[in-house]
């Protein structure tokens, strides 16, 4: 299963759904039905929902190595980030829950959150009271394309966030909230260039440059 590619070390031809469907025939016949969402969206993504992106390594996050079934009480239980949340950027753990029990005819979960930091969408908590890897893994989600919507406009409503997140302690998440305003700024910016010009960032320097090695 595994190759040389750095991208999560899967090879490409094993990172769609056909990899999991020639085992889970049944769901391949109607993916809506299993995922409760369309067939070619980021909610019907195996890796997405089952291995989602909650690893911090090397400047990147990567998907996780353990499958699993979609939990949002994780958040609260485990101070976990959970899959539903990194596509819904915009929505709490809570409300995740509720739609899963929904969706799936399950009970809500008898331990709801009491703290009230959990009022708050999941990946802005995690962004500004997480430890150091939820900070990352939130910072991450937020400027990613598999997100709640595609409208670039829209997802603008994360860059305030990302800029309080551009005084986090860890250079790494500096980083990674540098990165993500990139990621935000540039998307309403493409084919305008007056447009760009209004949502131009200035350089990093959160980083060095890699120095050459002596000869």
């Amino acid at each position: 299963m595994h190759g040389g590619d750095p991208h999560g070390m899967i090879r490409p031809a094993r990172r769609g759904a056909d990899r999991c469907l020639q085992c889970h025939a049944s769901i391949g016949r109607d993916v809506a039905a299993h995922t409760h969402h369309a067939a070619n969206s980021a909610g019907s993504d195996c890796y997405a929902c089952h291995m989602p992106p909650t690893t911090y390594g090397l400047l990147a996050i990567h998907p996780s190595h353990r499958i699993t079934s979609p939990d949002p009480a994780r958040a609260w239980r485990y101070e976990m980030p959970e899959a539903c949340t990194l596509c819904h950027t915009n929505r709490t753990a809570a409300w995740a829950a509720a739609e899963v029990a929904r969706q799936y005819g399950h009970a809500m979960p008898v331990d709801r959150p009491r703290d009230p930091s959990f009022d708050v969408a999941e990946n802005i908590r995690a962004l500004l009271g997480g430890d150091v890897v939820q900070r990352a893994v939130a910072a991450n989600a937020l400027a990613q394309d598999a997100s709640y919507t595609t409208d670039a406009e829209s997802r603008l409503w994360a860059v305030p966030f990302l800029l309080v997140a551009m005084e986090d302690r860890y250079p790494a998440l500096r980083h990674f909230a540098y990165r993500g305003l990139l990621a935000l700024c540039r998307r309403p910016a493409a084919g305008d260039p007056a447009v760009a010009q209004a949502f131009a960032l200035p350089r990093s320097t959160i980083l060095p440059r890699r120095r050459r090695a002596r000869r």
